[in-house]
């Protein structure tokens, strides 16, 4: 029996209807998958450039750590710097002395002079050599004049500056706690052991000396009288 031709057709297109939709269903699911791929792709990448990452912090070059500071500079006896230049240039004696200060970093200074030839100056003025301040102006002291310090000792409690008077010997002046000690004329070989033995304080002097108790508290006692024996 066969069908009528309109009944036919509209069966062709309600299958063609069918197969369009099906395909659009697939096209949307295909889209939407490939949507949530692409964003993971983005949050993924979006981590890693994260500006506010402690990747990115600690990646920069160039930063020098807190430890990259220089360490304060010291005083011990490997910082100093003999310096021989005086206060101030002169024509300076045993009495119209200069003034030398030996290390920048210690409040340390000397007192030089020339002495007349074949004396010296006193004990608180080192000897300039002869024709060192005369006729013209000295500035700086000798180059041959040198320091010394003991090993795990600050030159601020106890160093010695030495100044060569001629070939064998030398005047040594024991700096204790920043204070100068009179000068000794010694062999120029003389070392800091030898000369500041003890490193005897500054204020030694300051010590009051040994006074003997009141002899009034002291009880008199008389002398034995003397008998006189008979002879015989």
């Amino acid at each position: 029996m066969t069908e009528p031709a309109g009944t036919t057709s509209r069966r062709r297109l309600q299958v063609i209807a069918v197969a369009a939709a099906v395909l659009v269903a697939i096209v949307i699911v295909v889209i939407a998958t490939r949507s949530d791929d692409s964003s993971d792709t983005t949050t993924a990448g979006s981590a890693v450039i994260d500006i506010g990452g402690p990747a990115i912090v600690t990646g920069i070059t160039g930063a020098a750590p807190v430890t990259d500071i220089a360490p304060v500079a010291s005083t011990g006896a490997e910082a100093l710097v003999l310096r021989r230049t005086l206060l101030e240039p002169g024509q300076y004696d045993c009495t119209d002395t200069g003034v030398w200060q030996p290390f920048a970093p210690l409040q340390v200074t000397l007192l030089v002079g020339e002495p007349a030839g074949g004396s010296s100056c006193t004990a608180d003025v080192l000897d300039m050599p002869l024709g060192a301040c005369s006729p013209t102006a000295c500035a700086e002291v000798p180059a041959d004049w040198r320091y010394e310090t003991v090993a795990g000792t600050p030159p601020e409690a106890l160093l010695m500056v030495v100044a060569p008077v001629s070939a064998t010997t030398s005047e040594f002046v024991c700096v204790v706690d920043l204070v100068p000690q009179p000068k000794q004329i010694l062999v120029d070989a003389t070392t800091i052991d030898q000369a500041c033995p003890s490193g005897a304080s500054a204020n030694s002097s300051d010590i009051p000396p040994y006074v003997p108790p009141d002899t009034s508290d002291i009880p008199y006692v008389p002398p034995p009288v003397s008998v006189d024996l008979p002879s015989g």
